[in-house]
């Protein structure tokens, strides 16, 4: 996936994005997120909507991108999917490195984020944010080890 991010409120659209979208030329648009993320009323001030990657959680959206997008990488970073800051750090990098970044909650794994490691098989996996973030026990739960 190349082009520019937006990030989006919840319901509205966001007039500045339009004129963004007119200013770049951009005339295909990728959703990510269900419609209680990105609402159906801001959809359709789009330009083509190609394809909308949604899960029923964030946690489930981040293995959607990488089931869809980054099938065949070796390599994944996983985040905190309650503090962004370090989901959104480390998105670039994932980028220039054709990588997932996939996202967990502090207390607990996510069946669906483990399952999908598990089957994904990287050859490397890094935790981005320290064990205030994502704690060792979560790690282990993720990845088995």
């Amino acid at each position: 996936m190349q082009g520019p991010l937006f990030i989006s409120n919840r319901i509205q659209e966001n007039f500045f994005y339009k004129q963004a979208i007119t200013n770049l030329g951009i005339n295909d648009t990728i959703i990510v997120g269900g419609t209680n993320a990105i609402a159906k009323a801001v959809e359709t001030q789009l330009p083509k909507v190609s394809e909308r990657i949604e899960g029923t959680t964030r946690y489930e959206t981040s293995v959607a991108i990488a089931k869809t997008k980054f099938a065949n990488s070796g390599l994944g970073y996983i985040a905190s999917g309650e503090v962004y800051a370090d989901a959104l750090v480390i998105g670039p990098t994932a980028a220039r490195n054709n990588a997932p970044v996939l996202l967990t909650p502090t207390t607990k794994a996510r069946p669906s984020v483990a399952e999908y490691i598990k089957n994904a098989k990287f050859e490397k996996l890094t935790v981005v944010g320290g064990t205030g973030r994502i704690p060792d026990a979560v790690v282990k739960e993720l990845t088995g080890k």
